[in-house]
């Protein structure tokens, strides 16, 4: 049986023509917050441990006060 190329993006992404819009919209957001969150999550624990005024005793710290309210927000 050949399945030509619309048939097999139409059973992948069974989308009308006015969702791809949306769907393209939502699929950028979330690629941008999964490659913004992969790239600053290791440096979160660098820049702060390299900081002269704190040290590794303020991860926690900013866990808590920092990284729990910004997620609610």
């Amino acid at each position: 049986m050949h399945l030509s190329f619309r048939q097999i993006v139409h059973t992948l992404f069974p989308l009308e023509r006015s969702e791809i819009k949306n769907f393209l919209v939502l699929s950028y957001c979330i690629l941008s917050m999964t490659f913004i969150y992969n790239f600053l999550r290791p440096l979160k624990s660098t820049l702060v441990i390299a900081m002269s005024t704190s040290g590794a005793e303020a991860i926690p710290f900013l866990k808590v006060w920092g990284i729990l309210p910004a997620a609610f927000c």
